[in-house]
Parts: C-alpha cells; sequence; structure tokens
C-alpha cells in the first residue's frame, strides 16, 4: 500500500535491521510458531530452540548466541503481546 501513496503508520520509524541481526530474527520468526498457548501467549520452549540449532547444524561456537538473542526477543515479544491484551 506504501508504494501506492497510502502510508501506514506500523512501517514509520522502523529500527533498522543490521545484516549481523537476520539468522536470529529468522530463527526467531521460524521457532514463534512453536510457542505455547493457554490462558496467555508462553515463550519458546528451550527444547525447540534446541532442536531448530540442531536441525539447522549450527555449530557450537555460535549456540549461546542464537540461544540468548532468541530468547531476548522472544521476552521483548511476549512483553508487547501482552501489553496489548491489557
Amino acid at each position: 500500500m506504501e508504494d501506492q501513496g497510502h502510508i501506514i503508520p506500523e512501517l514509520q520509524n522502523q529500527p533498522e535491521l543490521f545484516s549481523d541481526a537476520v539468522p536470529y530474527l529468522s530463527a526467531f520468526r521460524c521457532l514463534s510458531t512453536s510457542r505455547q498457548m493457554g490462558f496467555g501467549i508462553g515463550y519458546i520452549p528451550y527444547s525447540e530452540i534446541c532442536s531448530y540449532l540442531n536441525e539447522n547444524q549450527i555449530e557450537s561456537y555460535y549456540r549461546e548466541d542464537y540461544i540468548q538473542w532468541i530468547q531476548l526477543i522472544d521476552s521483548i515479544y511476549v512483553e508487547l503481546q501482552s501489553k496489548k491484551k491489557t
């Protein structure tokens, strides 16, 4: 729609995504469907993150970075989603 002259407010003032962050964000997006749902939105289980890393043959050197970044992005996502419901 933006290409047709319509301004989409949610797309204004977006933070710049550095190329170094792309693999972590991609992993988060893929894993986001693994989260448990119930009375509210749940976090992505650690076991699912480990399975993703194994399946994608992420080297042990990078595993801790992936885990930390995915969990950080996930915590921010869950917090924002929780605020939307209140």
